[in-house]
């Protein structure tokens, strides 16, 4: 075999024999439309000769061995169910994700609006006469029943994501 990006070296033996008639008029014609000779034409249609013969020769072997062809079959039936499973599971943690991310941006948009609003009403009891002391243990309060929200919002969430998810387990076991 050539090696690559270098030139192919020529035999020092020569190979002659009696060609065809028929094969002797196509080879004058191809060396006519090529502009080749009819050594290096011959060379290199010998060349192609084998090339194809040994590729022949590969798929030969791979006919002959009828058990590859079933233990292809049977790791293809084995795969297939996999990766399924791989893309369902891949789906629900994309989903999962997705939903985390948002519920994220959820959360930090309410906290924000939380805080402004603890300000607001901060200011609004100072403006209405109610002492400092007072106007902050009525924050403190409504701060906590804002807390239950969240966490009761993040209970119910959670319920869905892993109810979600054992659907998901339960219709692949099916």
């Amino acid at each position: 075999m050539p090696i690559k990006g270098r030139p192919r070296l020529v035999a020092s033996k020569a190979s002659g024999t009696k060609l065809f008639v028929d094969d002797l008029r196509e080879l004058t014609r191809l060396t006519q439309t090529e502009n080749k000779t009819a050594s290096d034409l011959i060379r290199e249609l010998v060349h192609e000769s084998l090339v194809i013969r040994r590729q022949r020769a590969i798929g030969r072997d791979e006919a002959e061995h009828p058990l590859r062809q079933m233990q292809q079959q049977a790791l293809a039936a084995e795969l297939n169910p996999l990766a399924r499973e791989l893309s369902a599971i891949k789906s629900l943690v994309t989903r999962h994700a997705q939903a985390a991310a948002l519920m994220t941006e959820v959360l930090g948009f309410s906290m924000a609006a939380e805080m402004k609003t603890h300000l607001l009403l901060h200011n609004f009891l100072l403006t209405r006469g109610v002492t400092e002391e007072a106007a902050q243990a009525l924050i403190a309060e409504h701060e906590a029943r804002s807390r239950q929200q969240t966490q009761s919002i993040l209970a119910r969430w959670q319920a869905i994501e892993s109810n979600t998810i054992s659907t998901t387990e339960t219709e692949r076991g099916a």
